[in-house]
């Protein structure tokens, strides 16, 4: 049973994976690779800059990965999709 479910989902990203992205896959790569520019570029100034940082710097280096972020969303949107999702579900709340 566990095995016929992950063989089916296998072959279901595989054919997703495959297939052309389409304008639903580069609006979702656009938001998610938003958030995770937004979150590694926040993050990563806070963690590899020197302290303290003033809130102007931290805001630039978090638009900045915002809007890189958003660039690689259209560019590779299935790609985006994949390796960003852990870092923009980091503002999501239950």
């Amino acid at each position: 049973m566990v095995r016929a479910f992950l063989r089916r989902r296998t072959t279901e990203f595989r054919a997703w994976w495959n297939r052309p992205p389409t304008m639903r896959d580069r609006i979702l790569g656009v938001c998610v690779g938003g958030l995770a520019g937004f979150w590694v570029g926040l993050l990563g100034q806070l963690f590899l800059g020197s302290m303290p940082v003033p809130f102007s710097a931290l805001a630039a280096v978090a638009m900045i990965g915002t809007v890189c972020g958003a660039a690689l969303g259209i560019a590779f949107p299935k790609a985006v999709l994949i390796l960003g999702f852990p870092f923009a579900s980091l503002g999501v709340s239950s």
